[in-house]
């Protein structure tokens, strides 16, 4: 899959986590949980895909990209500690604060997630005007 197609798979990927978050907003509290754990799960695939890929590319992976996956690996680690710490929080301040920090997470998350977007695009942008280069060179 080139990496364009994989882009329109990301923005696919991302209606649909924006339809089920927003469906959240009308479930019950145990399905909410049951989607969290879901959640969780396959991000934690994603990250173990995401580390081999790493590791399968690193000769021809830039360091960078190494650290951002080792740093990312670390904060995902960091705050799922934290909020299965907080879980057994259960009086009304701390469950405020709890929910307020919790959403801060989120908040960064997603910043994260439109910069790595961005990242990616001026990826392929570059792949392709490679290729151009590398075609144009081998006419």
């Amino acid at each position: 899959m080139a990496a364009s197609d994989d882009l329109t798979a990301l923005a696919d990927r991302a209606k649909r986590a924006e339809a089920r978050v927003s469906a959240t907003k009308k479930q019950a509290r145990s399905d909410v949980e049951k989607q969290a754990t879901k959640a969780r799960d396959g991000a934690q695939k994603k990250a173990d895909q995401l580390r081999a890929q790493t590791a399968l590319a690193a000769a021809g992976a830039s360091e960078w990209w190494s650290d951002i996956q080792n740093t990312w690996s670390d904060h995902v680690a960091h705050i799922r500690e934290d909020i299965d710490n907080r879980k057994a929080e259960r009086d009304a301040k701390k469950a405020q604060r709890h929910a307020d920090s919790a959403e801060t997470d989120a908040v960064v998350a997603v910043a994260f997630a439109e910069a790595a977007l961005d990242e990616a695009e001026y990826a392929i942008l570059t792949a392709a005007l490679a290729r151009l280069d590398a075609d144009a060179i081998g006419k």
